[in-house]
């Protein structure tokens, strides 16, 4: 369940606005994922059957907030000018 705590973790660093490490987390989480078997009919330490289908969707979620946290990431960084106003006035 590691995926679920890195995703969990990374919406927590997405509020306080620390967007590169979300999209570490968010990454960290779909390389979890992935390793999860396709054929596997329910996870090892639970008896809660998990389908193929509950795996697609968590990935597509999942994909989305990869996608909304690369852009915050992309968005908080400093454009050129913004960082040349920034090195003039301190």
């Amino acid at each position: 369940m590691s995926n679920h705590r890195c995703i969990l973790i990374a919406r927590s660093h997405t509020l306080l606005k620390d967007h590169i490490s979300a999209l570490a987390l968010y990454e960290r989480a779909q390389s979890y994922i992935s390793k999860i078997p396709s054929s596997m009919g329910s996870l090892p330490e639970t008896d809660i059957p998990v389908t193929k289908d509950d795996i697609e969707s968590l990935l597509t979620t999942l994909e989305g907030e990869l996608t909304r946290s690369h852009a915050n990431v992309i968005v908080s960084q400093p454009s050129s000018i913004e960082t040349e106003h920034l090195n003039k006035v301190f």
